[in-house]
């Protein structure tokens, strides 16, 4: 009878360490596995998280590209009109050389036409040739005693007015510009006497011929003579 109790109980002691082992066992994959819940859960937490900053880039990606293209047609709007206004530039300044032509061809046929015209003829009666008398009247009031002022002429010939093209010699003389040429004999003195107050048309011999002290060249008498 304690033979079979005794073999009952070294049984019972048998079964319980495997028992107690897998008891152990059970509470340490419990543990474990709060463990791996708890970090499931945290990874979980993290994916839905980079799954809103993901949707957020992809949100701004699209405003960029939406904002980059805006840009291309707006760099390409200003290209167009840079292109036109370079035209439009382009335009004017061939317009503004034509018109500067126009201009320069105009002021010509003006002073053409002016030169030509009747009043052109009445300003150089009025301003030239009656200035030129009043000279000679003061002259003759000045030096009638030793010359006829009557025979002294005027020449206003355009050939004689114009201005002369000289040589090309740099130390050659300014061109003849002078208006006024006055013929007399070479017996005219040097050094004239005193005229009325006032009087600043004296006048002295160059080479057997008296100008004004305003032109003081020596003139080659042209064209048709004008008393």
């Amino acid at each position: 009878m304690y033979s079979f109790l005794f073999d009952i109980s070294f049984l019972n002691v048998q079964a319980a360490g495997p028992t107690f082992v897998l008891g152990n066992r059970l509470r340490s994959s419990r543990g474990e596995l709060a463990k791996l819940k708890a970090n499931l859960e945290e990874a979980t937490a993290q994916a839905q998280a980079h799954k809103k900053t993901a949707e957020g880039l992809k949100a701004e990606k699209g405003s960029l590209r939406s904002q980059i293209k805006q840009l291309e047609a707006d760099v390409k709007r200003k290209d167009e009109l840079i292109a036109a206004l370079e035209t439009g530039r382009d335009e004017l300044l061939h317009k503004t050389e034509a018109l500067q032509g126009e201009i320069s061809e105009a002021k010509e046929t003006a002073v053409i036409d002016y030169k030509a015209s009747e009043d052109f003829q009445e300003a150089t009666r009025r301003y030239y040739v009656a200035g030129f008398e009043h000279f000679r009247k003061r002259a003759a009031l000045a030096f009638g005693s030793v010359q006829d002022w009557s025979i002294v002429k005027i020449f206003d010939d355009e050939e004689t007015t114009a201005v002369e093209e000289g040589s090309e010699d740099d130390e050659e003389e300014d061109v003849v510009q002078s208006k006024e040429r006055v013929a007399t004999p070479s017996d005219v003195p040097s050094s004239a006497p005193d005229g009325p107050p006032g009087d600043d048309s004296a006048v002295g011999p160059i080479g057997g011929q008296a100008v004004s002290v305003d032109d003081q060249v020596d003139p080659s008498p042209a064209g048709d003579e004008v008393q």
